[in-house]
């Protein structure tokens, strides 16, 4: 669609890091995850799965192609059930790891791709940080640079992305950064300039050509977002307000009830029901009277069914907004974390 359009696009950098560790576990860790996987499946057949209940309450969890984090969540799940799995008599038949490999898994877990996952799932998280995290990364693991470096080929467009880092960092922009983000640039506006003394002389032309890089391009680069976490997460949320009661939900119902859902922590509760029972009264603080028109009385009659009709469609509508606005908000923290474990 970006190319269609012919606009920049700034990557999803955690679909960039899921694909660079999903590489090296694919190498480094294939022997080890394949060995544990038969492990977790043998321990969801019938037999396994009534003995394992007895000593404890885990489950055994399974790797999930579309994310590296079910890898991670599969090895610790491992290592919290080995002492479990030893205890049960048909342990001989789970084919378990060798004690050399299981010895490998507790040194080489990686405790710190999941921090990143995490970090990257961030509502604060910039651009500017994704390249320092990426940065950072790429010294431990330097065989990711095919996928995390900025000149990787995955990047769709590398001089937006590196202008924007470089603008979001606050350094000076080369040629080609000011070139890609002409596009960008705001109205010229006054910077303001406080009081000048002569012990400010030697500030004053730094502070002046900061305040000027800031505000000579839009101020939508600053807040470019580097994932589609947030894309991801609101169509879960979608999901979840769309079911299988809720299928024959008019279009325009939803999309007032997921703004709602989204913008759930910018008001609370009875600020919607007074918004709700202000618009289904005849409009929000307006003061206006009613306005009657002089007609036929067969369509006053009509004009008034169909008004009260309307009226009791609005309020249903607006219960049901405020019922779900309270579901929303009751659920919004366990999906961010169960979208935690689950993006990448």
């Amino acid at each position: 669609m970006a190319t269609d359009m012919k606009v920049p696009l700034l990557g999803c950098a955690s679909h960039r890091f899921n694909l660079a560790v999903q590489d090296l576990m694919k190498g480094e860790f294939a022997e080890l995850l394949a060995k544990v996987q038969k492990v977790m499946l043998s321990c969801k057949a019938l037999n396994n799965a009534a003995e394992l209940k007895k000593v404890t309450s885990l489950k055994p969890r399974l790797l999930q192609a579309t994310r590296w984090s079910s890898a991670f969540e599969m090895l610790r799940r491992f290592q919290k059930l080995l002492p479990s799995l030893e205890r049960m008599p048909k342990r001989a038949k789970l084919m378990m790891p060798s004690k050399a490999m299981l010895k490998r898994m507790e040194r080489s877990l990686p405790t710190k791709w999941q921090s990143v996952t995490k970090y990257l799932q961030r509502r604060d998280c910039s651009a500017a940080n994704v390249r320092v995290i990426f940065d950072k990364v790429l010294s431990e693991w330097p065989s990711m640079e095919s996928r995390l470096a900025s000149e990787a080929s995955i990047v769709y467009s590398k001089e937006f992305e590196h202008a924007v880092v470089a603008l979001q960092q606050r350094v000076a922009l080369t040629a080609a950064d000011k070139g890609v983000l002409d596009k960008f640039k705001a109205p010229p506006t006054p910077a303001p300039r406080g009081e000048r003394t002569a012990e400010t002389f030697a500030e004053d032309p730094v502070t002046d050509g900061d305040i000027d890089m800031a505000s000579a391009y839009d101020p939508i680069l600053k807040q470019l977002p580097p994932t589609s976490n947030g894309v991801e997460r609101f169509f879960s949320a979608a999901k979840q307000v769309l079911g299988t009661q809720r299928k024959a939900m008019n279009p325009a119902n939803l999309e007032v009830t997921l703004f709602l859902k989204v913008n759930a922590r910018f008001g609370d509760i009875n600020k919607v029901a007074v918004l709700i029972a202000a618009d289904t009264s005849g409009g929000i603080g307006d003061g206006a009277p009613e306005q009657t028109e002089v007609g036929d009385d067969d369509d006053d009659d009509v004009q008034g069914v169909m008004a009260s009709d309307a009226s009791d469609s609005d309020q249903d509508m607006g219960e049901g907004l405020i019922a779900v606005f309270v579901d929303g908000e009751s659920s919004d923290g366990d999906e961010e974390d169960d979208d935690c474990e689950s993006s990448g």
